[in-house]
């Protein structure tokens, strides 16, 4: 028998089994663990990075992967890569059929659009795609 082990995703408590399954090298991979490093990074971009903060964050973000690019390092590419999804964002404004927004943008949306940090966020992400084993299977949950 199994033991359940308790999982808490934002508001709800689910139970799962743990997710443990061993790739082509027979390491041990945890999607369990890949979920919460991604929902922690998720967290730290939504409650703890304030919007004065986001620009150096994203800088922080680009001088990382160029480390990680510079050095070759997997582990620091799924790591940066993890963040930059994290602060990815979807598009906020509905468009109507007649091609304007059905909505008006507040105050932060436009401040967003003039920074142009979801720009560069996926700028950076193609970056990490580019060079990212995406063969290798620690991969596959951030992707």
């Amino acid at each position: 028998a199994s033991a359940r082990t308790p999982l808490i995703a934002g508001d709800m408590l689910a139970t799962a089994r743990p997710s443990v399954d061993q790739d082509q090298r027979g390491k041990c991979l945890n999607s369990s663990q890949a979920g919460r490093l991604l929902r922690k990074a998720m967290c730290t971009w939504n409650n703890n990075i304030r919007e004065e903060e986001r620009i150096a964050y994203v800088e922080a973000l680009r001088e990382h992967l160029e480390n990680a690019l510079r050095e070759d390092d997997q582990r620091a590419l799924r790591s940066v890569l993890r963040k930059i999804v994290a602060a990815l964002s979807a598009p906020r404004a509905q468009v109507g059929r007649d091609g304007l927004f059905l909505d008006p943008m507040d105050d932060a949306a436009v401040l967003r659009i003039e920074q142009a940090l979801q720009s560069k966020l996926r700028k950076l992400a193609v970056q990490c795609f580019e060079k990212l084993d995406l063969e290798d299977s620690r991969s596959a949950p951030v992707v």
